[in-house]
């Protein structure tokens, strides 16, 4: 069954959701549930996507919010990789978003930082919401 949670970067005053299930569920999900009106073009962009990769990054040009989409929990090496991908992904559009620039060296650890947030917290099967289709 699908789970989403929403995990609030509080010091940047962003929110990363977290969506783990089939991207059929994921299309159907976003489609339902309520979402802020500055994600209109997102959600247009997930329903009309026929994307079948085994995880995706999405994101608005809004507010630097965005979701992050796997198909299962990560447990394997492959499938933790493929997880701090699509976090890396999210680190680098927050930060960006709001001016820290990814090829500055000094703002390293601002991204390392936030990246093992964000991983920590996708790993943490803890919270995950049931998705009510």
């Amino acid at each position: 069954m699908a789970k989403f949670k929403v995990i609030h970067i509080d010091i940047y005053r962003r929110d990363i959701t977290v969506f783990i299930g089939s991207h059929d569920e994921f299309k159907t999900w976003i489609a339902t549930c309520e979402v802020p009106t500055s994600w209109e073009q997102l959600v247009e962009a997930v329903v009309e996507s026929e994307d079948n990769a085994e995880a995706s990054y999405w994101y608005n040009n809004n507010n630097g919010n965005g979701i992050i989409e796997l198909k299962k929990h990560p447990e394997t090496i492959e499938e933790i990789s493929t997880a701090v991908h699509e976090c890396l992904h999210c680190t680098m559009r927050v930060l960006s978003y709001i001016g820290i620039p990814c090829v500055d060296y000094a703002a390293n650890e601002a991204y390392t930082y936030l990246l093992e947030y964000i991983l920590k917290n996708v790993l943490d099967y803890k919270n995950y919401e049931l998705v009510k289709l």
